[in-house]
C-alpha cells in the first residue's frame, strides 16, 4: 500500500563493530566503530518542494588499560571522534556537518589487597 499524502517514511539503520586487543603486562586495548543512519524521512507532498531528509553519524572510540607499576594503582585513559552530516526536511536543501572529539583518563587505586 503506498503511503498517503502528507505521511513521512521513516528508516533507521544502526551498526557497531568493536575489538578488543591484549598487549603484555595485563594492558588492554578496546576499538568501537558505531555508524547510525536515518536512511529516509520523506514528506509526500508531492510538487510541494519539500527535499527528504537524511542524516549519517559516526563515533569511533579507543580505550587503554592497565596497571601501571605502582603497586595497586591502575590506568584507563581513551578519546572519541564524532562525525555527524545529513539535511533537514526543507524547501532550501538545509545541510548540516559537525565534528567533535574528546578525550578522557582516570587512575583507580586499591589501598588494600582483596
Amino acid at each position: 500500500m503506498a503511503p498517503a499524502i502528507g505521511q513521512d517514511s521513516r528508516a533507521k539503520l544502526f551498526a557497531d563493530i568493536g575489538y578488543t586487543q591484549k598487549f603484555k603486562n595485563n594492558w588492554q586495548g578496546q576499538y568501537n566503530l558505531t555508524h547510525n543512519r536515518l536512511i529516509e524521512l520523506i514528506n509526500n507532498n508531492h510538487g510541494t518542494g519539500v527535499e527528504p531528509a537524511f542524516a549519517r553519524d559516526y563515533l569511533l572510540e579507543a580505550t587503554f588499560q592497565g596497571a601501571l607499576p605502582v603497586k595497586n594503582l591502575n590506568l584507563l585513559f581513551g578519546g572519541s571522534s564524532e562525525h555527524h552530516e545529513g539535511r533537514l526536511v526543507s524547501r532550501n536543501n538545509i545541510r548540516y556537518t559537525s565534528k567533535s572529539y574528546s578525550g578522557y583518563m582516570q587512575f583507580d587505586y586499591a589501598a588494600t589487597d582483596l
